[in-house]
C-alpha cells in the first residue's frame, strides 16, 4: 500500500519504527499508520510528486470516508476508514 513507503519516506527519520494497524468493525475498515517523525502538513501532502512520490495521501483523500493527521511531540500519525461493500 503506497502510504506505508511514503508515510516512511516523507515523515521518519531513517532509523524510526513504522508501525501500521488496521481492524474491522461493522461496515468499515479502519487503519493508522504511524512513527516517530517530526510530522507534516497534510494540506500540502495530498498531491502526488513529479518523481513517482506521494501517491498515499493523494489516494487516502479520495478513497476514504473519513481520515485525519495527529501529531505530538515525538509522533505522527495517519488514520483512514474505509466503508465495506
Amino acid at each position: 500500500m503506497p502510504i506505508t513507503p511514503n508515510h516512511s519516506t516523507m515523515t521518519g527519520p531513517k532509523n524510526a519504527t513504522t508501525r501500521v494497524s488496521g481492524n474491522v468493525e461493522g461496515g468499515r475498515l479502519a487503519f493508522e499508520v504511524s512513527d516517530e517523525g517530526p510530522g507534516f502538513d497534510p494540506e500540502n501532502a495530498v498531491s502526488p510528486g513529479t518523481d513517482g512520490s506521494g501517491w498515499g495521501l493523494f489516494l487516502v483523500e479520495r478513497l476514504a470516508h473519513r481520515w485525519g493527521v495527529s501529531q505530538h511531540e515525538h509522533a505522527t500519525r495517519v488514520w483512514f476508514e474505509l466503508r465495506r461493500g
